[in-house]
Order: C-alpha cells, then sequence, then structure tokens
C-alpha cells in the first residue's frame, strides 16, 4: 500500500473539535505547545550526532519522567529543553494522570501496577518506512508533536488506517490475524485502508488511545529529516496480562487478550484526549 501524502481524504467521523471515534479514539491539534516553548524547542533541536541510533532510519533520546536531575542538566545546556521539561512534568502530564489514574488503578484491581511517561525526540531520516502498526498494549495513550524544519511542507505526517470490513472484523484484528508482533507484514496491508493523512504542520500534535484498532503508520518521502516529540503513558501489565518488555507473547491466552481489551473499554478517551490537548497548550 503506498502512503501518498498528496492524495488526503477527509475523515468520516469528525466532531467540531477534532475528536474522532471511529477507527479509535485521536485528535489532531493545531499549536499545541505554548508558542514560546515550541519555538525554543525549534530552534535548538539536537545534533543529529546526539542522538542515540536505534536502527531502522530512527534516532532517539528517551527522558522519563519524575528525574529530578534530568531538568537540571537540560537547563545547564539549553533552557528551552528546561522548559519543555517543566511543562510536559508539571502541567501535561499530572493533568492525564488525574483523569487516568483512577481508571487505571480500578481495571488493575489495586494492584501496585507502575506507572511512568516517556517523551522520546525522534529525528526520522529520510526514506524511513514505518509500516502500518499498533503500539505495544501497555501503552495507553501516546502523542506526537511535529517540529518544524525548512523542509516542512514536503514531510509527510501520519496516515490513520482502518481494517476493510469485508476482510477483517474490526475490533479485533491482532486475534484474527494471529500477530505475535504490533508491525503488520506488508503482504497484509492489503487488508487496511486509508482513512486520514494527517499534515505535518509545525507545533501540531496526533493525540490517540493505543488499542487493538488503532492502526497507523508513515512511510517519509520527504527531502529532510522529521522531528517528532513521542509523548507515551505507559502502565506495566506484565503482571497479569501477559506482557513482556512491549512485545505480546506469541500465543496470548485469551485471558490476556480479554484482559487487553477490557481495560482499554473502561477508559473514558474523550475525557483524557480533552486533558491531553488543554494541559499541552497552556503556558
Amino acid at each position: 500500500m503506498s502512503l501518498d501524502v498528496q492524495s488526503r481524504k477527509p475523515a468520516k467521523t469528525t466532531r467540531e473539535d477534532g475528536f474522532h471515534t471511529v477507527p479509535f479514539p485521536y485528535r489532531f491539534v493545531l499549536d499545541f505547545l505554548p508558542t514560546e516553548i515550541y519555538q525554543g524547542i525549534e530552534a535548538n533541536w539536537p545534533d543529529i550526532d546526539t542522538f542515540d541510533r536505534e536502527g531502522g532510519g530512527y534516532n532517539k533520546i528517551r527522558y522519563r519522567m519524575g528525574r529530578d536531575r534530568v531538568e537540571q542538566e537540560l537547563a545547564q545546556t539549553c533552557p528551552s529543553w528546561a522548559a519543555l521539561h517543566r511543562h510536559l512534568t508539571q502541567t501535561v502530564f499530572p493533568a492525564l494522570e488525574e483523569v487516568a489514574k483512577p481508571i487505571v488503578r480500578h481495571r488493575t484491581q489495586g494492584r501496585d501496577v507502575p506507572i511512568d511517561w516517556d517523551y522520546i525526540l525522534t529525528t526520522d531520516l529520510p526514506g524511513n518506512h514505518f509500516g502500518i502498526h499498533v503500539d505495544p498494549p501497555q501503552r495507553i495513550f501516546s502523542g506526537l508533536i511535529y517540529i518544524g524544519t525548512p523542509e516542512s511542507k514536503n514531510l509527510p505526517g501520519t496516515t490513520v488506517y482502518r481494517a476493510r470490513k469485508s476482510s477483517i472484523p474490526p475490533m479485533d484484528p491482532l486475534k484474527v490475524l494471529g500477530l505475535g508482533h504490533y508491525n503488520l507484514p506488508q503482504e497484509k496491508e492489503a487488508l487496511f485502508e486509508d482513512f486520514e493523512v494527517l499534515d505535518f504542520q509545525p507545533n501540531s500534535a496526533f493525540l490517540f488511545a493505543n488499542c487493538d484498532r488503532a492502526w497507523h503508520g508513515v512511510e517519509h518521502h520527504g527531502t529532510g529529516a522529521r522531528r517528532l516529540i513521542h509523548i507515551v503513558y505507559r502502565i506495566d501489565l506484565a503482571p497479569f496480562v501477559g506482557v513482556d518488555n512491549g512485545t505480546l507473547n506469541a500465543t496470548p491466552d485469551a485471558a490476556s487478550d480479554e484482559g487487553i481489551a477490557e481495560l482499554r473499554r473502561q477508559l473514558d478517551y474523550r475525557k483524557i484526549l480533552d486533558a491531553f490537548t488543554d494541559a499541552g497548550s497552556e503556558g
């Protein structure tokens, strides 16, 4: 399946505030970060040699909340990055936790399950193909913040996919396809169709609730490197749904699948994406 960024289709189910329920809960937001913070980040994006090279055309720097030294180190090197770290850890993440944590705690039956936020700086190199996929199940919510470059007009955003009704039940594609991982094999791509292609616009954000229908991807045909900040909210499901290190077991039992699906059904996606949007723009 070719991801032609020129063939943009309007979303089939769009509310006035940009919230979608089909094919999964997501929202595309313009001007996500406060202007001053965003401009500082764009002007001070790390040099490519600073990144940890992870293969596959991606270069990443990972930060986790709750580590005080991170902000101190960033403040010494770049005030703009210190401001972003402070904004995420003091405004965005707490607002989301306030909404999501009680629900997650209820679904984990009161167990002491680790909950954490990451934000990951990513430089995606030209020619990289990150095909149709869903995120690992312990990622409950994710956000991609696009950081502008001189080549931004030629860069692809994210494509949202949905299963073709005639070929695969839309609610449980993982189970039907029998995947032991979350990257869709290219020979299976014909089972899916483009739902919406999102523009790569500076300071815009693709926010979504991860679930078994949250198929998305990108094929980088642009002329420059894409710059992204990837925000992830994760819980450790390993104690009771058979998930280990971000990968679904090759042959998960039914209880594992049902446990993950039930957890997600109970989450109020709309309320949490509202909090995500509002907190991001607070200056």
